[in-house]
């Protein structure tokens, strides 16, 4: 077996996606769609032992500033499926692991990979066909992304709609909460100045998480 099998698997999954990328740091396969949404194939390992891992499909948008990975619009495949790579059975996992992706994850990626159907999702209701997430209507880390989602396609009365909701009505407990209001209210005050300025806000932010997380070196 390979050394390293999750780079292994990596290859073939960019291999079999055109215009994907791969990062071993972060064992991901991914696409950054407008500068603006990275989505792909991790395969988390979760501190599991050597050789094991979940394929996680998963999108996220760069607009909200973070230098990790989440998963807020995520789904393990093959049902939360527990894998395992070893030397007997490497050819075969890869080829169940390409399966997966095309007969599930690449239809999933079709669901959350782009700035305006983020937004359509957020705004469905959690746990229905629109929207198969299971978060929390309140949820103020959907929310932010709704709102800065709603920016970006110009739909100006949603956004301030989600943007005013975090900046005076929604209550902040934890450091992180306070963050993500302040960010809001940076975001509120560029758009009420114009909603080109806001977008271009986000747009820095993009490149800014995408940059913080490791993924403006190409392939590695």
């Amino acid at each position: 077996m390979a050394k390293n099998p999750y780079r292994l698997l990596l290859t073939r999954i960019s291999e079999a996606n055109p215009g994907f990328e791969t990062n071993a740091r972060h064992h991901l396969a991914y696409q950054i769609r407008d500068g603006l949404v990275l989505s792909g194939f991790l395969l988390d390992l979760s501190g599991l032992e050597r050789g094991a891992f979940y394929l996680t499909a998963f999108a996220q948008p760069l607009y909200v500033p973070h230098d990790y990975l989440f998963l807020t619009y995520g789904k393990r495949l093959e049902r939360n499926k527990r894998w395992k790579i070893n030397e007997q059975n490497e050819t075969e996992v890869v080829g169940r692991v390409l399966e997966a992706v095309r007969s599930e994850g690449r239809s999933f990626l079709e669901v959350v990979n782009s700035v305006k159907k983020l937004a359509e999702l957020a705004e469905a209701k959690p746990g229905t066909r629109e929207n198969p997430f299971q978060w929390h209507p309140d949820d103020p880390n959907v929310i932010e992304a709704r709102a800065y989602s709603w920016t970006l396609v110009e739909n100006e009365r949603n956004a301030k709609r989600d943007l005013l909701y975090l900046t005076q009505m929604y209550v902040p407990k934890y450091d992180w909460e306070k963050e993500l209001q302040a960010r809001a209210g940076t975001v509120l005050r560029a758009v009420e100045q114009g909603m080109e300025i806001g977008q271009a806000l986000l747009r820095d932010w993009a490149k800014q998480s995408a940059a913080g997380i490791g993924l403006t070196s190409g392939p590695d």
